[in-house]
């Protein structure tokens, strides 16, 4: 289980190694971009828990972007995507939620997830693997519950 908290602060430049309070902690502290950055962990938590991940690389693959999501999968370059795409995979709903969350504009929003959601979906599948959907839950779950203990 310790993997996917790795994985976490692989992502986000924390650690790992079960410190999540931490990682999200200097993220949030960050100012500017990371102040945005950690005030989006516990967002993009909650996308991607419950299944929200493989939706997401399946909406990647109806929308004619399969090649970025499975990029993000595979061992090689992770291809990047504009706010745009993103916004177009999630829908102006979703974006319109994240965007409130964070006090941000739509644009902002939908930039900030183009910008974490290749790395999340890369260090998830380290070795061209998804990691299995409960160990994807878990450390999203204790992502979550550190971000609001930090908040």
């Amino acid at each position: 289980m310790s993997g996917l908290d790795d994985l976490l602060g692989g992502v986000f430049g924390g650690k790992g190694g079960g410190n999540l309070g931490g990682l999200v902690s200097g993220l949030a502290g960050g100012g500017g971009g990371g102040n945005l950055i950690g005030m989006l962990l516990p967002v993009v938590g909650g996308l991607l828990a419950g299944g929200g991940l493989q939706k997401i690389l399946a909406g990647f693959q109806a929308n004619g972007m399969g090649e970025h999501a499975d990029s993000w999968v595979g061992t090689g370059e992770n291809k990047p995507v504009t706010g745009g795409q993103v916004r177009e995979v999630l829908g102006d709903d979703q974006i319109a939620q994240i965007a409130q969350k964070l006090g941000v504009s739509h644009d902002e929003a939908a930039e900030a997830v183009a910008e974490v959601l290749p790395k999340v979906v890369d260090k998830a599948s380290p070795d061209g693997q998804l990691k299995p959907q409960a160990e994807i839950d878990d450390a999203l779950g204790k992502l979550q519950q550190s971000a609001g203990a930090t908040a």
